[in-house]
This record gives structure tokens, C-alpha cells and sequence, in this order.
């Protein structure tokens, strides 16, 4: 009875997490992209002026 509790714990608290990463993922992509796309402008200034 422990053990399958446990074991359910266990599946439960890995379901949460994916689901966490899930809406996680593209936000740091939405992020990076914003990042990145800001290094880039700024690299094309330095270049044309």
C-alpha cells in the first residue's frame, strides 16, 4: 500500500513537472529569441554606422 502510493507520488510529481516545462519551454524561447534578436540589431548598428 506504501509503496503504491509512493509510487503514485512519484508519477504525479513527474506529470506536474513536465507539464511546468511545458509552459516553461516557450517562454525562455520567447526570451532567447527576444535576446538575440536584440544582439543582432545592435551588431547591425555597429556595422552601418
Amino acid at each position: 500500500m506504501c509503496k503504491n502510493y509512493y509510487d503514485n507520488d512519484i508519477n504525479t510529481s513527474t506529470e506536474h513537472l513536465k507539464a511546468t516545462d511545458w509552459l516553461r519551454l516557450p517562454y525562455i524561447c520567447f526570451l532567447f529569441g527576444m535576446i538575440a534578436g536584440v544582439l543582432v540589431m545592435a551588431v547591425l548598428a555597429m556595422i552601418f554606422i
